[in-house]
């Protein structure tokens, strides 16, 4: 995630400037543990101004009203957001000011634009080193509070809590860019030491960082990995073109904020510039585009190994009973030698260990252990004991098998489900709430939705224009099986694979074509863990066979009327999707 550096908080600044100077405190609110916002309003606008201190993308800019997702609760009332709507609702923004080359922002708060400063606001934008403090500007600079407290035992240089003096971080040791420095002493500087240019350009001056420094690499055509000694004459020239031009937007303040590929700029380097941007639309871009890849990762990866440790025990479940299950399977042996004691007591010596007796029935003769301190009543007995217990232990252990078999299968779909997701938030925040009614998952209420999403299925339109809808978790895949499809609509799934539930929709009077099939087969076959194959088998039926298997896991159904067509994954490429998907 690329961090905001001085360059980037100075082209906030001037857009602050510009825009938002004077401007109403009208609402403060708390977005997340890490996040304030301040709802501005001036003569001709308003918009939220978003103050976050979080370790990895700890940043300032306005963000305009705009939908923002699916609801979450509020975080839990902090000290920090109270103390701000106390002291700051209803003030007026008056002034925002920069250190030099400082990632530090200083928002001036007045009762009115014409009356003198009571509170400063400074955001701190230093990496896990970022936060938020608010101080009195009538005391000596005393912090009121601050959205991350430094105890002494953590800093004994720059404590910060309520009640100390604010200090402002300590001042870095390199010289300050200018574009009075000449070429020869910029080039010395920069060339002092043979390492890797973009970490010399960092050591060398203030303000640099190293995205700063990707981009102005770039811009002069130098590879990133470039060294000091490896430079031509040509190349020390475009690079310091391109010093020049940073150093001359920064005084100047004529930024061109854009997007790139991996990142943005705020100096227009590497970009197509279609339109103007503002410094903080483009930060709300990434940075909502960012974090919420970011969070779909961590969620998506998070359920996935819940599901493999839950897939690991029941492996062990498993082997445990196929193992009783080989022990039980001997109950049949253990009557016979018990029938085979019985009738054949006149041959049993005292003492004996072993008896040879041969089975009237099939002429097979075998051992039979005896214990001899035992006489061959008592021996026949215990092996009718054993048969007993080992036929109970077959009843018993045949059904948990099945049922860890099912539930194998209804984690390998969820499995699939989530390898195959599309980034949607909403999609795995789904499969969560599925694993946490099946209680795989703990449920945190303070992670949760106040509100359920509901995704809505996937969908194609077969070449005769039938509707095809799949089902995107096992929940979807429940009701999408026994609530939405008709009892005459075809049903598909690959054949003994994980995958998702197929609904082929067959109006009234309607008769499906082969071609119909093929795609419904194609999108069943796409939709399962066997998506890479060239062919895969795929069963279909009339929604009406199918029965939904007993038990709380979702998804699960059975089905005897079938049968089996071949699914090409590749041909779904070919299906438009569906208007209403």
């Amino acid at each position: 995630m690329q961090p905001v550096d001085v360059t980037t908080l100075s082209a906030v600044r001037e857009e602050l400037r510009s825009n938002w100077l004077p401007a109403r405190v009208e609402q403060l609110r708390q977005e997340d543990s890490f996040t304030v916002e301040i709802l501005l309003r001036t003569l001709h606008q308003s918009a939220w101004l978003v103050c976050s201190h979080h370790p990895q993308s700890a940043r300032i800019h306005i963000r305009q009203f705009r939908e923002r997702g699916p609801a979450q609760k509020s975080p839990n009332p902090q000290a920090f957001i109270s103390q701000l709507q106390d002291c700051l609702q209803g003030k007026v923004l008056v002034q925002i000011e920069q250190p030099a080359w400082e990632r530090v922002l200083i928002l001036h708060f007045a009762s009115r634009p014409d009356e003198p400063v009571t509170h400063r606001l400074y955001v701190e934008i230093m990496g896990k080193y970022s936060n938020l403090v608010l101080t009195d500007a009538d005391a000596p600079n005393i912090i009121l509070n601050c959205a991350h407290v430094v105890t002494d035992s953590q800093s004994r240089l720059r404590p910060m809590g309520p009640g100390d003096r604010y200090t402002p971080p300590p001042p870095l040791t390199s010289p300050e860019p200018s574009l009075a420095t000449p070429f020869t002493v910029w080039q010395a500087r920069v060339s002092l030491l043979p390492k890797s240019l973009d970490q010399m350009l960092i050591q060398s001056y203030r303000g640099i960082s190293k995205s700063l420094t990707h981009q102005m690499l770039a811009q002069a055509q130098i590879p990133s990995s470039a060294k000091t000694q490896d430079l031509s004459e040509a190349q020390w020239q475009a690079l310091f073109v391109a010093w020049t031009d940073w150093l001359t937007t920064m005084q100047s303040g004529h930024f061109k904020p854009c997007l790139q590929a991996t990142g943005y700029s705020v100096l227009g380097w590497g970009c197509a510039l279609t339109s103007v941007q503002t410094a903080s639309a483009v930060l709300d871009q990434y940075y909502s585009q960012t974090i919420y890849a970011e969070a779909f990762k961590n969620q998506r990866s998070r359920m996935m190994q819940v599901i493999q440790g839950a897939l690991t025990k029941l492996a062990k479940k498993e082997a445990e009973f196929k193992e009783r299950l080989l022990q039980a399977q001997d109950c049949a042996l253990f009557r016979q030698k018990g029938d085979l004691l019985k009738a054949n007591l006149h041959k049993i010596q005292p003492g004996q260990k072993v008896a040879r007796l041969t089975d009237p029935n099939t002429g097979e003769r075998f051992p039979i252990a005896i214990d001899p301190a035992k006489d061959a009543i008592t021996n026949a007995q215990q092996y009718y004991k054993r048969h007993r217990k080992a036929k109970r232990a077959l009843e018993i252990i045949v059904p948990l098998l099945e049922s860890v078999y099912r539930e194998q299968h209804y984690l390998a779909t969820v499995q699939t489900a989530l390898e195959q997701m599309e980034q949607d938030l909403e999609s795995v925040q789904e499969v969560q709430s599925e694993l946490e009614e099946a209680q795989y998952l703990k449920v945190n209420p303070k992670n949760r939705p106040f509100r359920k999403t509901k995704t809505v299925f996937h969908g194609y339109l077969t070449p005769s224009g039938l509707k095809i809808w799949v089902g995107r978790n096992n929940r979807q895949n429940e009701d999408l099986s026994f609530k939405i499809a008709a009892p005459n609509d075809l049903w598909f799934h690959a054949q003994e694979i994980p995958g998702s539930h197929v609904v082929l929709q067959i109006p009234p009077g309607t008769i499906p074509q082969e071609e119909d099939l093929a795609a419904a087969a194609a999108a069943a076959a796409y939709h399962s863990r066997s998506r890479q194959e060239s062919k895969v088998p795929v069963a279909y039926t009339e929604c009406h066979h199918l029965r939904k298997l007993k038990g709380p896991l979702p998804g699960l159904v059975t089905y005897e009327t079938f049968q089996v067509m071949w699914g090409v994954p590749d041909r779904v490429k070919d299906l438009s999707p569906s208007p209403s998907s």
